[in-house]
């Protein structure tokens, strides 16, 4: 059974229609997904070398946390910015965490600013991570104050009022 020409046509603009609804669905989801709120104290943070990073000793201090991929470009652009942050954003304290394997991470350590604390987690979907880089800020208490996936948004003048706000 030969399909006629109206009918190829129709399966046609249909499959069209399906993958590009398909793309944007896919872009929609990917752009507004909502960024993790893991629990400063609770993340499994290690050195590369494999000792545990005791979070709770990060309480007291605002923090940045961007999640990252050594393979990810944006998150290559970002981080002259994150050290940035850190330098001009009077008591910020920015770090930046990977799950990729150690030996990539030392092998690539050149793409993160001297002066910007890297560490590892076990596992960045655990954490409901999915997009990089995705960063987290949280207040001095360790409350969320602000969540983003992609290019951080903020630069030091809007960081600074979120953290005066925040008290």
């Amino acid at each position: 059974m030969a399909l006629s020409s109206w009918q190829k046509t129709f399966f046609g603009l249909l499959t069209i229609c399906l993958l590009l609804g398909t793309g944007v669905a896919w872009f929609l989801y990917d752009r507004y997904r909502v960024a993790p709120e893991p629990e400063l104290t609770a993340l499994p943070v290690r050195t590369y070398s494999g000792e545990a990073v005791a979070t709770a000793e990060w309480i007291g201090q605002p923090t940045l946390v961007t999640f990252w991929q050594t393979w990810c470009p944006p998150c290559r652009t970002e981080m002259p910015v994150l050290a940035g942050l850190q330098q001009s954003v009077d008591g910020l304290r920015v770090v930046v965490l990977s799950d990729e394997p150690v030996e990539r991470l030392e092998r690539l350590s050149e793409l993160v600013p001297e002066g910007l604390p890297a560490y590892r987690v076990p596992s960045l979907k655990e954490l409901d991570v999915f997009t990089y880089p995705t960063s987290v800020l949280y207040n001095a208490s360790g409350e969320v104050l602000y969540k983003t996936t992609g290019v951080l948004k903020l630069d030091a003048d809007a960081l600074q009022v979120l953290l005066a706000e925040a008290g």
